[in-house]
Formats: structure tokens, sequence, C-alpha cells
């Protein structure tokens, strides 16, 4: 069985290593902190994740929705949030919550997309 493959865009590459032992049984995962060549080849992944630090990466990431790619945003600023609960295809994730409980919302999420 051929593994989903998911893009994730996190310039601070905090939640690779998270997300690869949590569901490397599931996805293939590639990493980018370059958004240049993230956007470049977002198209070719089945799930795309945005990890959003900041309002600068933010900017970013409002450019790259208008694409119409479902993406996941990962983020734990509560302005953020607030901001793009009005995006359709984006799906919130809050990572300011513990690791077990990010991971069974996860799981539940990914079982939901599939």
């Amino acid at each position: 069985m051929e593994k989903d493959k998911v893009i994730l865009f996190d310039p601070k590459k905090k939640f690779f290593k998270f997300l690869k032992y949590g569901f490397r049984r599931y996805f293939t995962f590639d990493v980018y902190s370059d958004l240049n060549h993230f956007e470049a080849i977002m198209n070719n992944y089945s799930r795309v994740v945005f990890v959003i630090y900041s309002e600068n990466i933010l900017n970013d990431f409002i450019r790259i929705s208008q694409k119409g790619v479902p993406i996941m945003v990962f983020t734990s600023e509560p302005e953020i949030f607030e901001q793009l609960k009005e995006i359709n295809k984006v799906y919130l994730f809050d990572i300011s919550k513990v690791k077990s409980e990010m991971l069974s919302e996860l799981k539940s999420h990914f079982h939901l997309m599939s």
C-alpha cells in the first residue's frame, strides 16, 4: 500500500519530527522552510500542512490559500486563529495542546480526510 504524501511548511521545523514519528506508518512527509519552493510543488501532494508562528507567515499563507488546495494550519496564536476561521478549505489546529491530545485529534482528522 502506497502512503499518501504530505508537504509541510514549517520555518522552525518544530513539528516535522512530531508528525513524522506520529504518522510515519500512514504518510510520507517532506518539510520545507523556503516558501517559494513550497508553493511551486505543493500541488504534487495529497495533504498540505502549514505552520504559522507569526503575522509575517500569515500573510504568506493567505496568498497560498487562494490557490484552492485544502490546507491544514497549525498555530498557537489566538489572533491568527480568528483571522483564519473564515477561509474555506482550511482546517485549523491548535498546537498549544499537549502532545497526546494533539496526536489523538490529528489521528481523527487524518482518518476523516482519507
